[in-house]
């Protein structure tokens, strides 16, 4: 799957491969980042900080005109969803 993305990627084979790579290490400094707010300062603060990605897929879809594709609207829905169960919970 992934040769046959490359091949329609609209910037070119080269440029594909350099994106996936780069996309790859940015997670794995979000993820170290993660753990160190968590280490440093509380659980609390890295899951706020998580939330606000949230907002962000919805502010850009607002003001930059992004499509809202089926992709996004999947991870807004499996980032929101715990919160939500969590939520209901509390209020039993």
């Amino acid at each position: 799957a992934i040769p046959k993305e490359a091949n329609e990627y609209e910037l070119g084979k080269s440029t594909f491969y350099v994106v996936l790579v780069f996309n790859a290490v940015l997670w794995q400094f979000f993820f170290i980042g993660a753990v160190g707010v968590i280490f440093s300062g509380s659980s609390l603060l890295s899951g706020i900080i998580i939330t606000a990605l949230l907002v962000t897929e919805s502010l850009v879809v607002l003001f930059y005109y992004e499509k809202f594709q089926v992709e996004k609207n999947s991870n807004l829905w499996k980032q929101n969803w715990p919160k939500q169960l969590l939520s209901l919970h509390q209020i039993r």
